[in-house]
């Protein structure tokens, strides 16, 4: 067996050192594909596939709070605690939180994104420091020495790696941290874009006593056994006593939602990977068909060859073993250049690609993906090679002597094969299409969507205040004025104002509000609003639209009657007849909740992306915010600027404005709202170049295949196009039948890859926002395009057939 696989290597590689542009154009068009796939592959790996680096990770569950118009809510810490405490299916409940670290002691402040971490928390996850420890329990305690570890990769880019960041003292938001540890690189921080992990402890915190305040995360290992449904059903059951117990606070709380942690560090990227590894994977899959009908062809040429080999004694085994080992030597060549193609490949999707994908850092060429690549290359060869030896190895070697394949049946079944190969190509072709134009008009009705403010000449500025000298509402609002103050003083600067969140952020807070004087609602049902505290001029600097009442103004103060401006959307959905201007709500970002009076109403914003559906919202002035608030407001201090001019050429000032007013104030970001807006289109950006990049290539595959068949259909038949113009036949007439042959199977594929992307739209419809995934017109349009192109690309050797000279064609033969 070894011998006789050596020789077909052997005749392999002098077969194709015969033919080496025909090997170069194989290998190098199965690189492209099979180093394509491997790339997303590499990526899905990492994102998607690879175990959590944490203990046991499949028992791991985030818990989220179901309430009225969202699944996804933190618990507050007397919640929290209750739940762990009432749970009978869960090992253990720990709690983790984001917070903005603002790194001072040094030349600038600078600010670092970093994660709260519960009591229990490293224990329950099962995480080890790659360099010195984790905490120690007296350190998770009411007046234990603050400490925390450090990531990877700050570690790396900051302290340059240096071992000796053990034991050295950070001094973050004003107060001094011990660093005890630095993470594994591969740890995966379950607050978005976290360097830096410290305990936090709850006995000690603020809020400790007040359940209506929640912003603890929840994570979970269920218990040895239990499912999913088993322990909901538990929680539940938790929650349903707190309902019960604490209706002021409780009486929205419906259950839980339990989610894989896997799936919570994947986030949205889940479908939007799986769907660009699927459209990869039809571009190979068209590749190896355009091979295919290829191969075929060289095998019908090789018939000769075949008939000799098999008249000295090769069976049908031997034969089909021969023409696989070349098939698979080709498809292995073009993997293993596919793995040059997928490193720079994953370099580029690294570069480019989202800035926020989940564990980026591990990210490479692996075991798994080295595996991935080995078995797609075999099964390409074998996919690629089968129809073509089978085809090739069906007659005997008499009836091969003979010259079969002159117009007979051998030749018809040759020419459907091929007909059959080109149709598939155009289907799927046609599929990638259809999937491209419906992400890029996606893209572009969202290119063209209102943010509901104006954002050009904007500046939007975050800021970290250190907690020990701004943990109180009186103090936040006093530097809320003396920085707007001063920036608004500076050339060029028309309007400046602060806010707790700026727009086409990820950041949301959001409370539950109840209307006075309706007899109606129902204090378990009470709906979500997004909140926001703002300054005066706030709407005017956003030029944000006033609809009706007026704005937050300086005389709403801490001592004048709380008041609030609400958003388009939620006078509309909760006074549909009358206006809501004088009416009050009681909003929870206090315990117990408070009244406001609606003072206006002004248009809706896009606070979270462009594709977010207009939301409730509710603005409170930054002088009336509660103490509740006042803690979160330190990490999310913002400020918008509008200017007459380009606004980060203001920026140096902003930052020499906001350094002299306290130096210990970083800035954790600046940029403008033109940039804002544009980084909120830039994953969907990235999503519809890549598939547009794909359907291009399936393209281009698919008029070369049809070209190459067309052309070989024309050569193949040469003889009989010289006889039927030797007997008078017209040149149109020739023209017309090549046409017709070719056009078939074009028609065809149309025809089955409508129907195939119709019966696919489902499956990217929750990319789609406007558009509808059977829109119509994408798919006439993605129709038109192709016909156009495949009927081109089969005109060429069809009008090449109409200048045969036949008395040539005939003695050739």
């Amino acid at each position: 067996m070894l011998a006789a696989l050596s020789r077909d290597l052997h005749s392999a590689f002098r077969g194709l050192r015969r033919r080496p542009l025909f090997a170069a154009a194989v290998v190098g068009t199965l690189a492209l594909g099979i180093g394509a796939n491997t790339a997303i592959f590499t990526v899905v790996h990492a994102v998607l596939l690879r175990a959590l680096p944490f203990d046991d990770a499949g028992r791991l569950v985030a818990v989220h709070s179901k309430e009225p118009g969202s699944d996804r809510e933190p618990f507050s810490i007397p919640d929290f605690e209750d739940l762990r405490a009432g749970t009978r299916t869960v090992d253990a409940l720990v709690g983790y939180g984001g917070w903005t670290a603002s790194l001072t002691g040094v030349d600038e402040p600078v600010t670092i994104p970093a994660q709260w971490a519960t009591r229990g928390y490293f224990e329950t996850l099962g995480i080890r420091a790659a360099l010195g420890r984790t905490p120690r329990p007296e350190e998770e305690r009411p007046g234990g020495p603050h400490v925390a570890l450090l990531g990877d990769g700050l570690w790396r880019s900051r302290f340059g790696a240096d071992p000796a960041i053990l034991g050295r003292a950070l001094t973050l938001n004003g107060e001094p941290f011990t660093v005890i540890g630095v993470l594994p690189r591969d740890f995966v921080f379950l607050s978005p874009a976290a360097q830096i992990v410290a305990p936090i402890v709850l006995e000690a915190d603020s809020r400790h006593a007040n359940r209506g305040a929640g912003f603890l995360r929840v994570v979970a290992r269920l218990g040895n056994g239990v499912s999913l449904p088993q322990a909901r059903a538990d929680l539940d059951t938790v929650v349903a006593g707190l309902r019960e117990k604490y209706p002021d606070t409780d009486a929205t709380k419906e259950g839980v939602r339990l989610q894989p942690l896997a799936e919570l560090v994947s986030g949205n990227y889940r479908r939007m990977l799986s769907f660009l590894q699927a459209a990869v994977g039809v571009v190979l899959l068209i590749a190896c068909t355009n091979l295919a009908s290829l191969l075929l062809a060289r095998i019908v040429a090789r018939r000769p060859e075949l008939a000799l080999r098999s008249a000295l004694g090769a069976g049908r085994a031997d034969l089909l073993r021969q023409l696989l080992t070349e098939t698979g030597l080709l498809a292995l060549a073009g993997g293993a250049v596919g793995l040059g193609v997928a490193a720079a490949g994953v370099r580029l999707l690294l570069a480019f690609g989202p800035a926020q994908l989940p564990r980026a850092a591990t990210i490479g060429l692996d075991g798994p993906v080295l595996l991935f690549n080995l078995v797609l290359s075999l099964a390409v060869g074998l996919g690629m090679g089968m129809v073509p030896a089978l085809h090739g190895t069906r007659f005997g070697p008499a009836n091969d002597l003979r010259g079969l394949g002159r117009g007979n049946t051998d030749g018809r079944v040759s020419s459907r094969a091929r007909s059959v190969l080109v149709a598939a190509e155009v289907g799927l072709s046609l599929v990638l299409l259809v999937g491209a134009g419906l992400l890029f008009r996606t893209l572009h009705r969202l290119a063209a969507t209102s943010a509901g403010f104006s954002t050009d000449h904007l500046l939007a500025v975050q800021l970290s205040l250190p907690k020990k000298r701004y943990g109180t509402p009186e103090t936040v609002s006093r530097y809320a004025d003396q920085v707007t103050a001063r920036l608004a003083a500076l050339p060029g600067v028309t309007d400046a104002a602060p806010a707790s969140i700026n727009p086409l952020t990820q950041w949301r807070a959001s409370i539950t509000f109840t209307i006075d004087g309706r007899a109606d609602q129902d204090p378990k049902k009470a709906p979500l609003a997004n909140y926001r505290a703002v300054g005066p001029g706030y709407f005017r600097t956003l030029r944000m639209p006033l609809l009706g009442g007026r704005a937050i103004e300086a005389r709403d103060t801490a001592t004048s009657f709380p008041v609030a401006v609400v958003s388009d959307t939620l006078a509309r959905r909760h006074f549909p007849a009358a206006s809501p201007i004088g009416a009050r709500l009681r909003i929870d970002d206090q315990q117990p909740p408070r009244a406001v009076e609606v003072i206006g109403v002004v248009g809706d914003v896009k606070h979270t992306g462009l594709d977010a559906e207009p939301t409730a919202d509710v603005y409170v002035p930054y002088a009336q915010t509660t103490p509740e608030v006042a803690i979160y407001l330190t990490n999310i201090f913002c400020v918008a600027v509008r200017t007459n001019g380009d606004p980060m050429r203001l920026l140096p000032a902003v930052r020499r404005e906001i350094r002299a007013l306290d130096p210990d104030v970083a800035v954790a970001s600046a940029r403008t709202m033109d940039e804002a807006y544009a980084a909120s289109l830039a994953d969907r950006r990235f999503d519809t170049a890549l598939l547009e990049i794909f359907g291009a290539a399936a393209l281009a595959l698919a008029l070369a295949g049809i070209y190459a068949v067309t052309a070989f259909s024309v050569a193949e038949r040469t003889r009989e196009i010289g006889v039927r113009l030797s007997l008078g036949s017209s040149r149109g007439r020739i023209l017309g039948l090549v046409a017709r042959r070719a056009l078939s199977p074009i028609a065809a594929g149309l025809a089955a890859g409508a129907v195939v992307s119709l019966a696919l739209g489902r499956l990217i419809a929750g990319l789609l926002v406007g558009v509808a995934p059977h829109d119509p017109a994408t798919l006439a349009a993605a129709i038109a395009l192709l016909a156009a192109a495949a009927a081109g690309a089969s005109m060429v050797p069809a009008l090449r057939a109409t200048r045969i000279d036949p008395v040539r064609a005939l003695r050739a033969d």
